[in-house]
């Protein structure tokens, strides 16, 4: 493995595919848990942030960059 593509979503919402991508640490998947897995594996490689599609019209794709940016700094992950 050389890369992970980490995307957090929030099951309660009412859209066809029955979830919607959002921004890290604002959805239901445990974050921390993930990177805590890949640690004990020793991956050191890149992680991705991935955001399909934006949850509403804002914030806007800058906007929400800096929403998991400054949540990846609250878990003191490196850049």
């Amino acid at each position: 493995m050389y890369a992970t593509h980490i995307k957090d979503t929030n099951p309660d919402t009412e859209n066809k595919a029955g979830y919607m991508f959002v921004e890290l640490g604002k959805g239901k998947v445990d974050i921390p848990l993930i990177f805590k897995n890949l640690e004990k594996i020793g991956f050191n490689d890149w992680n991705i942030v991935e955001l399909d599609a934006f949850p509403v019209k804002d914030p806007k794709a800058l906007e929400s960059v800096q929403i998991s940016k400054k949540y990846l700094k609250k878990l003191k992950m490196k850049f």
